[in-house]
Formats: C-alpha cells, sequence, structure tokens
C-alpha cells in the first residue's frame, strides 16, 4: 500500500505538470462526471459479493453459478442503460453546460467517451470481483495493484516523451490500463472459477 501510495503521489504530481493546469482539471472535471457513478461499483460489489459467498458457504456450486450468470446479465443491463444515458444527457452536458475552452473541446470529449468506457469496463468486472472475494483471494489485489502502479509509471514516462496530445493520449493510455485490468479478472474468473 505504501509503494502504491508513493506511485500515485509521484505520477499525479508528473501528470500535473505534463498535461499543465488547464487539460488537468479538464481531464478532473470531464472524467470526474463518470466518477461520481463509482460508488455504485463498490456497493454493487458488495452486494453481488454477498450472494457469491453465501452460496459458497452452502457449498451450492450450481447455485452460484447461476448468480454468477443473472448479475453479469444484470451488470450488462445496467452498463447499456450507463451508455444510453452518457452518450446522450451526458453529453449534452459535458458540450452545454460544462466551461470548457473551444481548443479543447475535441479533447475533453476523448476523455468524457473514454471515462465512460471505463466505467462499464468496471461494472462488468464487477461479479469476478465477487467471485474473487468470496473465495478470499485478496492476495490477487494486492498483485493487481502493483502492476496497475507500474502501469500507471509508464503512462506517465509515455506522456513526457510524446508530444501529441497529452490530454488525449493520457485518456487513452488510462483506459488501456483498465481494459488489461478487466482481461485479467476475466481471464483469472473463467480459468479460476
Amino acid at each position: 500500500m505504501l509503494l502504491i501510495m508513493g506511485v500515485s503521489l509521484f505520477t499525479v504530481r508528473i501528470v500535473l505538470k505534463t498535461l499543465g493546469a488547464e487539460d488537468y482539471g479538464i481531464n478532473n472535471v470531464v472524467g470526474g462526471i463518470v466518477a461520481m457513478l463509482g460508488f455504485f461499483t463498490s456497493t454493487m460489489t458488495s452486494a453481488t459479493q454477498r450472494f457469491f459467498a453465501y452460496e459458497l458457504g452452502k457449498n451450492n456450486i450450481e447455485k452460484l453459478g447461476r448468480y454468477f450468470k443473472l448479475t453479469f446479465l444484470l451488470y450488462i443491463g445496467f452498463g447499456l442503460i450507463v451508455l444510453l444515458l452518457a452518450e446522450t444527457v451526458g453529453l449534452w452536458f459535458v458540450k452545454t453546460q460544462l466551461l470548457i475552452p473551444d481548443e479543447r473541446t475535441h479533447a475533453a470529449l476523448w476523455v468524457y467517451h473514454f471515462s465512460i468506457a471505463s466505467f462499464i469496463l468496471h461494472m462488468f468486472v464487477i461479479p469476478y470481483n465477487s467471485m474473487i472475494i468470496a473465495y478470499e483471494q485478496m492476495h490477487i489485489y494486492a498483485y493487481v495493484s502493483v502492476i496497475e502502479a507500474i502501469l500507471k509509471l509508464i503512462i506517465v514516462y509515455v506522456l513526457v516523451i510524446f508530444e501529441a496530445d497529452k490530454l488525449i493520449i493520457y485518456a487513452v493510455l488510462s483506459f488501456s490500463v483498465t481494459m488489461l485490468m478487466f482481461v485479467f479478472y476475466m481471464l483469472y474468473g473463467i480459468f479460476k472459477y
């Protein structure tokens, strides 16, 4: 945890310096709209994990499998609703209500779309995370957190060396890390459980 906290403090400082105050603010405001929905994921993970742990405690693997499929389908449905609302109401809000400089609107929309995609991937990984928690495989989170911290350091390095629009690069690379974490949790869940 200390390593991850140190890396996070270091990367925030470098990202702020590299993006500049305006782009860093745009990233936080536009990405923050989607991040507000983040409390759903922790709540949904806890609720799902309880059902999984209960059936696991009863050694009812068949019912556990049915709950897993059901929750996965529910999260896909919820993800589609979020996508629909985000691409209509949310997009309208970003384009008309936020005060973003005209020359940065294009980059802000990239950040917005990748933030939505990241949130939806976080939702789709909830059943897999809940299964890991139900099976009490907490060391997996430690390994993944360290890998994620290393990937964030790599993002900072890439931001410093590339000369393209750094806000768009940051959005794409942050989404890529989310995608990698999703693929890992999904593959781990499929092959382990």
